[in-house]
């Protein structure tokens, strides 16, 4: 990617961008299965919503490919594309619970719903299987 492009980026977007000549890169680019070896382009972590628009926009200008990971469990590798923008949502760890309205909204990855929306939502939350 063109370093005007890439440093443009970097002052727009909160989160982390990590590009292959960073040295977190590898680390980054890696899932749970080790046969996975892919390298995308850029890898972006965004910290809220407005990055995650900013980082689609940007694989949308490029004419990139986008990956999105989350928990990074996908055995085929889905969360890691070659060559393209790999958006990885596993910063964005928010819950937030309005019970009045039940509702709740979380950030991109499983994890943060499943470890911090159960306390907050029981005893309201009934078992499927309760009737």
């Amino acid at each position: 990617m063109a370093t005007a492009v890439l440093t443009d980026f970097r002052q727009r977007h909160r989160g982390p961008v990590i590009d292959a000549e960073d040295a977190g890169y590898d680390p980054a680019r890696l899932t749970f299965n080790g046969m996975i070896d892919r390298r995308p382009e850029l890898i972006v972590r965004p910290l809220d919503v407005d990055d995650v628009v900013s980082a689609v926009s940007l694989a949308r200008e490029r004419d990139l490919p986008v990956a999105v990971r989350g928990g990074g469990h996908s055995v085929a590798g889905h969360c890691i594309g070659e060559g393209g923008l790999v958006v990885d949502l596993r910063l964005m760890r928010s819950v937030s619970v309005d019970p009045e309205a039940g509702t709740a909204t979380c950030g991109g990855t499983p994890p943060a719903c499943v470890t911090a929306l159960r306390p907050r939502a029981e005893p309201s939350v009934t078992p499927a299987s309760a009737g």
